[in-house]
């Protein structure tokens, strides 16, 4: 489906601005991270900028810029686009080793599924590169450490990352929906249903060690099981959705937009969290769009001019993925309706 252009998105709390174009601004932000300081003539993409400095490469920033610029390629079906993306794929791919993409001295499963799922779109798109023999090495490897609940092949400091939580709902989705067969498929939905049931009834996500929550990481799990709502496990993936985002919109700061952690309505707004946000609220269209436009309100005062989004109300780094996650925002607002499987 192609973007609907004319879609306005308001653009100012106070409604000072008037509104903008949704179509042009996401188009301006995708300009501005493969142009801007972000981006290394290689391909890779640091994670936040300031001032004179870009710092922390980051492979799973350069998936998901790589999924955003095809997406721009599709729907504006401009060459310079393709150029843009091969030095991206030529760097994604050099992250790889035996299959599993590598970064701060671990194989990371989550970075290595949103790069495997890259490349796959990149091969349907057609782009050219040395890159697809990868893709089933990739999908094996991921498999592999499913089955042997890793996150990551070497042990690491205790963080919601480094472990097998419910963030890797994500990782499971996507592979379920590349529509594995037999054994692939049952570990997946057995492996789905684990992390599932460490949903507590307030919609959180335990054991308790794991509270309060992280809501990037939160978010993340609720992606994963918007887009498990399409299979075998949506009876179990749809009231834990539901549940989970009951719980995620309970988090909002006493202005619109979204915390870091749970149960801080006072502390600065997080734009990657209030980009996820406003994305599964545009995905529950028309019942969320409310909180939609809110998300919306939140974002437009977190973006720095000719740039991307400040991670936090508190600071002046650009942040990439909350670049990003903004960007599909008003791509998903520039359509009347969006499959889940879009989600970057």
């Amino acid at each position: 489906m192609r973007l609907e252009t004319g879609v306005l998105v308001q653009s100012d709390y106070r409604k000072r601005c008037g509104k903008i174009d949704a179509v042009l601004h996401c188009q301006s932000l995708a300009r501005w991270l493969f142009h801007g300081p972000l981006r290394l003539p290689s391909g890779a993409f640091y994670s936040w900028h300031a001032g004179d400095d870009s710092e922390f490469l980051y492979p799973e920033v350069a998936a998901l810029a790589l999924r955003l610029g095809i997406a721009m390629h599709h729907e504006t079906g401009d060459q310079q686009w393709q150029d843009l993306l091969t030095p991206s794929l030529s760097y994604l791919s050099s992250t790889v080793q035996d299959g599993v993409v590598q970064h701060r001295g671990a194989g990371w499963l989550f970075d290595t599924v949103l790069a495997w799922k890259a490349l796959g779109d990149a091969k349907a798109a057609g782009i050219p590169g040395d890159y697809q023999h990868l893709i089933p090495v990739m999908e094996e490897k991921a498999l592999e450490m499913i089955q042997q609940r890793q996150s990551t092949t070497v042990a690491l400091p205790r963080r919601w990352s480094t472990r097998f939580r419910p963030h890797l709902l994500k990782s499971i989705a996507l592979l379920l929906l590349s529509a594995p067969s037999g054994n692939r498929a049952n570990l997946l939905k057995t492996a789905g249903a684990e992390l599932i049931f460490l949903q507590e009834e307030d919609g959180g996500f335990g054991p308790p060690s794991f509270r309060p929550a992280y809501l990037h990481a939160h978010a993340y799990a609720l992606e994963g099981l918007i887009m498990l709502c399409s299979t075998e496990l949506s009876p179990l993936a749809r009231p834990a959705f539901d549940k989970g985002l009951a719980f995620l919109a309970a988090q909002r700061c006493h202005a619109p937009g979204y915390p870091q952690w749970e149960n801080k309505p006072s502390h600065p707004i997080a734009a990657d969290v209030t980009a996820q946000a406003c994305r599964l609220f545009l995905l529950q269209r028309p019942q969320k769009t409310k909180e939609a436009e809110g998300c919306f309100l939140a974002l437009q005062n977190l973006h720095l001019p000719e740039s991307g989004y400040r991670y936090t109300s508190d600071n002046d780094h650009t942040n990439s993925w909350a670049t990003i996650f903004a960007a599909q925002a008003y791509m998903m607002a520039a359509r009347s309706t969006c499959d889940p499987e879009v989600l970057l």
